[in-house]
């Protein structure tokens, strides 16, 4: 039985090292065409150096380019890729058909992201036959609807989140970002999200009556947190877990890969237990978090999965 892949995410080079010991493969960002274009990033001087640290410490490097693109912005786009092909990338993670037709162009493997919100599987036969190696599956599937998508692939593997931040709207069907700021550069689409999801917020009708959500932040989503469930992620024939965070610290990167690590070792080894899932997820309380949700694998959200009084980290361990 192929072992699952963990993935983790990483802002700089201190992130890498703090994940060597407990993952398969690092993603992670360079400073234009990120999703997480506030996240410190790399820079492309640095792409060379970044992926053959990663190849001698036995791990894969992923680069993600996963922004919607402008035709001023090709030549760019190109001369990353290229670069990240003669540096050994492992993969691309894609979003802008643009992107996906350059990776082909130089024979580079990609994965489609999330952002390209993958929920059936006649959409990701799609990617399949483009050439996709992976394809990262929209964040608001079931775990049964997971497995339906897996079963009709017959090439490419898939990829979902296990650990970190929701988005309570769309995977990369959001423009609630660009449309109060007024700027497509505000876009969530762009990587430049001002997250008006995580404020409070006081609906009115035309007739000025007011509702319940009065002031509450009725849309800030819990954080995802699957650490219990990580036998039937398995069972499901998930090729990759991916853990969310290219904005967040070297020392939560380092604990949550290590939780997640045992977990699914413990999975392999016949010793899983609700007794230990219980005690990982007490750890994983001590890092930064929002409090937790097993998100959409497992029913419908509701509003106990939302974080109702604050927008930023519930830990009492800074």
């Amino acid at each position: 039985m192929k072992k699952v892949e963990l993935l983790a995410p990483a802002k700089n080079l201190k992130a890498i090292k703090a994940a060597l010991k407990y993952v398969d493969s690092i993603y992670f960002g360079i400073k234009h065409f990120s999703m997480r274009m506030r996240s410190e990033n790399f820079a492309l001087k640095d792409l060379h150096k970044t992926i053959d640290f990663c190849h001698k410490n036995e791990i894969k490097a992923y680069l993600t380019t996963n922004i919607l693109v402008y035709d001023n912005e090709l030549e760019s786009l190109r001369e990353i890729l290229e670069r990240s092909k003669d540096a050994g990338v492992d993969a691309v993670i894609v979003h802008d058909i643009a992107a996906i037709q350059i990776a082909k162009e130089n024979n580079i493997p990609f994965h489609i992201s999330t952002q390209c919100n993958i929920s059936n599987s006649l959409s990701a036969r799609f990617y399949e036959k483009l050439g996709a190696e992976r394809i990262i599956l929209a964040r608001e599937l079931s775990l049964e609807k997971i497995k339906e998508i897996k079963r009709n692939l017959t090439k490419s593997e898939i990829e979902t989140f296990i650990h970190g931040a929701l988005c309570t709207s769309i995977s990369g069907r959001c423009y609630f970002s660009q449309d109060i700021c007024g700027s497509e550069e505000k876009s969530a689409n762009r990587g430049n999200c001002e997250q008006p999801c995580r404020r409070r917020w006081w609906v009115r009708e035309e007739s000025g009556q007011e509702y319940i959500y009065d002031g509450v932040r009725f849309m800030n989503s819990r954080d995802l947190c699957t650490i219990a469930h990580i036998p039937q992620l398995i069972e499901a024939n998930i090729d990759a877990f991916k853990i969310e965070g290219r904005m967040r610290h070297p020392h939560y990167v380092e604990i949550v890969t290590k939780i997640y690590r045992e977990a699914i070792e413990a999975y392999y080894n016949g010793t899983f237990t609700k007794k230990k899932a219980g005690r990982w997820v007490t750890e994983l309380k001590k890092v930064y978090n929002r409090g937790f949700t097993p998100g959409f694998y497992f029913k419908r959200v509701t509003e106990e999965d939302h974080q109702h009084k604050s927008p930023t980290n519930l830990s009492h361990y800074r």
